[in-house]
């Protein structure tokens, strides 16, 4: 897409302005070689100022806005937003539903999906009920969060609330994050994924 063209999605109570961006890759984005197309098919682009636009869809409806600063790490959602009510891509994630990959945040997953696997994100580290619920609807759920002490927190909480609903495994990364991961390592962790009594032994919590 040109960077000339703006996307106007008039089906959610947000003010106008947050509507409307232009479809243009984000240099934070460039520098870490996400490919091009997954960044379009999200619709990334950039606002006047040249913070990131992260629109956040579910089944072609625009839930809010994610915006990453051009400066800083800082980041903000769009007004009215419900995050607890909301997991990245689970529109493409729910075309198969014999497994799922969960990661925290977007960057995540846009790079598993280069991978070509099936994944979602909670946007974070916590977990809601909602989200819960979405997830148990795939026979088997792959929790795949930051290996840091947050992300070990978010997966022992994660897996509490699934195991009884659905087939759980842990994957675990040479590096912090699925972001990092080449294909190759991607694929060998994600093939070789740990149950519960592994992670416990592993991380000691």
């Amino acid at each position: 897409c040109s960077s000339d063209l703006y996307e106007k999605e008039e089906r959610i109570p947000l003010d106008i302005v947050e509507y409307m961006w232009k479809f243009e890759v984000p240099e934070q984005f460039s520098k870490r070689k996400f490919y091009p197309r997954i960044l379009r098919n999200h619709k990334i682009g950039v606002t006047e100022k040249g913070d990131a636009v992260i629109p956040l869809y579910y089944n072609k409806t625009l839930k809010g806005i994610k915006y990453r600063s051009a400066t800083s790490k800082s980041f903000w959602y769009s007004k009215g937003f419900v995050k607890e009510e909301y997991l990245y891509n689970l529109d493409e994630a729910e075309k198969n539903k014999d497994y799922v990959i969960v990661v925290e945040g977007e960057t995540d997953t846009w790079r598993v999906q280069e991978y070509e696997y099936n994944v979602v994100s909670t946007l974070g580290v916590s977990i809601s009920e909602w989200q819960n619920k979405m997830l148990r609807k795939f026979k088997r759920v792959y929790l795949g969060y930051n290996t840091d002490l947050p992300g070990i927190r978010a997966t022992e909480a994660a897996y509490n609330a699934l195991y009884k609903h659905t087939d759980v495994m842990i994957i675990g990364y040479p590096e912090k994050d699925a972001d990092m991961c080449s294909l190759q390592e991607f694929k060998e962790v994600f093939e070789n994924p740990f149950n519960y009594a592994e992670f416990k032994l592993l991380t000691g919590i």
